[in-house]
């Protein structure tokens, strides 16, 4: 008798079954219908895949926005024109050296931000900044653009008679540009025999002195006696300490050089 789906065979001996006997194949709409929710299982299965890759992708989209501006200077790579030129051997040109002197101010300079450091400098620029209510200075080499030295010079804000210059570069000229010391012909008092203007620079790269005297009339006696005055050596003393103390190259060289002799009689003395 059958059954809908399949049959069961019947033998010719009441309540017999044979032991083989032809196999029933299932109807077809039973296998159309495991084929379709077999399929409708993997579209669900492929539905939520695609889902979650889309909620992933966003929150990785949302992760990459907030932490690329952090994230873009770490990499950076160098550019091509740069691996270029390391490859054909030309080096790069290295940052220029940046320094930073305190020294007190001129009391005659009540508000020029002047720093006499042996140079002379061409103002190109003055602006105010944000954390100091003292305009800031900025100068560069008489001798640009062949000297490609710059300082910025501005008062302290806790000290109103401290001057802060920050240079940038070494100079590359030989001789030192002269800087007024005690006067110029036309504010220099004139004596007897005739006034002397006199300039005095240091170059603090070489470690040299130079001293500048124009005779106007006298004699070289006259000269001499000038130099040696003790009011003129006060002066050249300590504007000289003034610019060494503040040279910071100068301290380092002078307590390494002090450390050495230390250690050097101490070892004399042990050994």
């Amino acid at each position: 008798m059958d059954d809908g789906e399949c049959s069961s065979p019947t033998g010719s001996g009441a309540g017999l079954l044979p032991l083989f006997g032809p196999s029933t194949p299932l109807p077809m709409t039973s296998v159309f219908r495991c084929v379709r929710q077999q399929a409708e299982s993997l579209e669900e299965k492929l539905r939520r895949l695609s889902e979650e890759n889309r909620r992933l992708t966003g929150a990785l989209d949302a992760i990459l926005a907030s932490d690329r501006p952090q994230l873009r200077p770490l990499s950076t790579s160098p550019a091509p024109s740069n691996a270029a030129a390391m490859d054909a051997g030309v080096t790069a040109e290295p940052r220029p050296r940046v320094r930073t002197v305190h020294a007190r101010a001129e009391p005659a300079d009540a508000e020029a931000n002047i720093l006499k450091d042996g140079y002379q400098w061409r103002k190109y620029g003055q602006k105010v900044t944000r954390d100091n209510p003292y305009p800031r200075a900025y100068f560069r080499c008489a001798y640009a653009p062949s000297c490609p030295v710059k300082k910025k010079v501005q008062r302290s804000a806790e000290d109103k008679s401290m001057l802060v210059a920050q240079y940038e570069g070494e100079h590359n000229h030989a001789q030192c540009v002269q800087s007024e010391l005690v006067s110029d012909a036309s504010t220099s008092q004139q004596g007897p025999s005739g006034s002397l203007p006199c300039s005095i620079s240091i170059n603090s790269l070489g470690r040299t002195i130079t001293l500048g005297l124009t005779n106007q009339g006298s004699d070289g006696h006259a000269v001499v006696g000038e130099v040696a005055a003790p009011e003129f050596r006060k002066v050249m003393v300590d504007e000289m300490v003034t610019l060494l103390k503040n040279d910071s190259e100068f301290m380092e060289s002078l307590t390494s050089a002090v450390t050495a002799r230390m250690m050097e009689k101490i070892s004399n003395r042990i050994f």
